[in-house]
């Protein structure tokens, strides 16, 4: 087995009444790049880990390190994987329609039979009939209410996983800054508990932990370097510290800021619709420099108008 790796057999816990519990099998540890792996050998993802319901000692047993994929490789399986569901969510959003317009149909075509506004004749041979159709009018309109709300539900769902199978180019700067800072943040944790800073006076780091944290390491700057690399492709951070002063004004999230203060990582502002205002009422945040779309000048000083930078 991958150095890394640990399996723990457990039990589930059933919330419902009168199911049984059952063996679990939990992979954790480095699991990063395999999880098309784990995906054949039929485990799903778990709190951040793999459960199996059978054993799979004996499948990962011959994994290999060339058996991990890059965190480009995943990104781009996970691409595939949104555009295949976006497709299969599309198909059954179009049957779901299609079968609530087909309950829609049958209750009209009963209700065109029986005259508008005839009552039931109580005691007339026609009803029980009577009676038996607008029954199966209320099914077959309760059915196509049910349907069309399928329908509704998965072209949500088509929608999102067209979003997803456009790739990671369709994310913003701030998101994709974010992820590289996450990802530079495992890495220094990572790189600490190899220093044994989280140790106790007078403990090693044992050889197995070793291993364990020098895989995180590589898959966190891995993963910082994947996401710095788009922003590069995206032009980079286009404001900085250097680049902005107090009392300019920056659009960040669609709507126009003025900047009070600038930090090392994050920019003061407050909001040109509240800036008058005193106490709670008035709207005071701070970005990161990754947020700020446009910059321009304030109103009456020199050079009025938007940057270029």
């Amino acid at each position: 087995m991958l150095d890394g790796l640990t399996v723990t057999q457990g039990m589930t816990t059933p919330t419902r009444p009168g199911k049984q519990p059952r063996p679990v099998w939990e992979v954790s540890g480095r699991t990063q790049g395999l999880e098309a792996v784990f995906r054949e050998l039929g485990g799903r993802p778990w709190r951040g880990a793999w459960s199996f319901f059978e054993d799979p000692t004996d499948a990962l047993a011959g994994l290999s390190e060339a058996d991990r994929v890059t965190f480009a490789e995943q990104r781009e399986a996970e691409r595939q994987r949104a555009e295949d569901r976006a497709d299969r969510m599309a198909g059954y959003a179009a049957n779901a329609t299609a079968r609530s317009d087909a309950a829609y149909d049958r209750a009209r075509q009963i209700g065109d039979r029986i005259p508008f506004g005839q009552p039931i004749l109580v005691g007339h041979h026609s009803e029980r009939g009577h009676r038996a159709d607008l029954r199966r009018i209320d099914r077959a309109m309760r059915t196509s209410v049910e349907e069309a709300a399928k329908a509704e539900h998965y072209e949500r769902r088509a929608e999102l996983n067209d979003r997803k199978a456009e790739g990671d180019e369709r994310h913003s700067m701030a998101f994709c800054v974010r992820r590289a800072e996450e990802a530079e943040a495992l890495a220094r944790k990572a790189e600490r508990t190899l220093a044994g800073e989280y140790l106790w006076r007078g403990e090693t780091l044992c050889e197995a932990e070793r291993v364990r944290q020098e895989g995180f390491l590589a898959d966190a700057r891995e993963r910082a370097a994947y996401w710095r690399g788009l922003i590069e492709a995206k032009g980079g951070v286009q404001f900085t510290k250097e680049t902005l002063t107090p009392g300019m004004e920056v659009l960040i999230r669609r709507e126009w800021w003025r900047v009070l203060r600038c930090g090392p990582k994050n920019v003061r502002v407050v909001s040109l619709r509240t800036e008058h205002l005193t106490g709670y009422q008035r709207w005071v945040m701070s970005y990161p420099y990754a947020e700020v779309r446009e910059v321009r000048k304030a109103p009456g000083s020199a050079g009025q108008g938007r940057l270029d930078l």
